[in-house]
C-alpha cells in the first residue's frame, strides 16, 4: 500500500488502519454485515470507500480500494433499507489488479481495484 493513503486514512478516521492481501480480504467475516454508505475517495487516485457494519458487534468498517475501475453498483434498497452481505469474493484478473464482488443476496457491487485497506472506524451504537 501506498504511504499517501495509508496516512490520509489514518488522519482522517484516527482508527487502526490494515492493508489487506487477497486471502486476507477473502477471509474477513462479512457475512451478514449490512452496507452503511458509500463514499469516492481521491487520496491516492480514484477509489471507493465501502463501510460496513459488522454483524454481531459494535463495529462499523470502511473497506477502501484504490484505483478504482469498472464501478457497477446494482442495489435495489425497495425490499430493505439496509442491505445485508451475503457473500464477497476476490480474483486477480490478468494486470495484476483484483476483481472484488460485494454480494448482498442478489444485488451486488462489483469493481476493479489495485490495492484494498480495511479501517475499523467506530462504534455503530
Amino acid at each position: 500500500m501506498k504511504a499517501g493513503l495509508f496516512h490520509a486514512l489514518m488522519v482522517r478516521c484516527m482508527c487502526v488502519v490494515k492493508p489487506l492481501t487477497a486471502t486476507e480480504f477473502a477471509a474477513l467475516p462479512l457475512d451478514d454485515s449490512n452496507l452503511v454508505g458509500i463514499a469516492w475517495t481521491n487520496e491516492n487516485g480514484p477509489g471507493l470507500r465501502i463501510m460496513l457494519a459488522m454483524a454481531g458487534g459494535d463495529n462499523v468498517i470502511d473497506l477502501v480500494f484504490t484505483w478504482v475501475s469498472g464501478l457497477r453498483i446494482d442495489l435495489d434498497l425497495r425490499p430493505v433499507f439496509k442491505p445485508m452481505m451475503q457473500n464477497h469474493t476476490i480474483r486477480q484478473i490478468d494486470d495484476g489488479r483484483w476483481r472484488i464482488v460485494l454480494d448482498f443476496a442478489g444485488p451486488s457491487i462489483q469493481l476493479e481495484c489495485e490495492e484494498i485497506a480495511m479501517a475499523t472506524v467506530r462504534d455503530s451504537k
